[in-house]
């Protein structure tokens, strides 16, 4: 079974935030998926979350 990590309603915000950027040019969509990956890995730490290397990475980030 796979270990599926729940989107707060915060972090989907910020990914819908970084599509819309996205499309609008601001960034390409590797910049903006890694600004938003590190940007979210960061906030979970902050919060006290324990994070694997698979939290909010840049590779599942782009799969959304």
């Amino acid at each position: 079974m796979m270990d599926v990590k729940k989107w707060y309603k915060f972090e989907t915000a910020m990914l819908i935030d970084t599509y819309i950027l996205i499309e609008q040019d601001v960034y390409t969509k590797q910049d903006g998926y890694k600004i938003l990956s590190q940007y979210l890995r960061n906030r979970a730490i902050y919060l006290g979350r324990v994070i694997d290397d698979k939290f909010r990475n840049n590779n599942g980030i782009m799969l959304m």
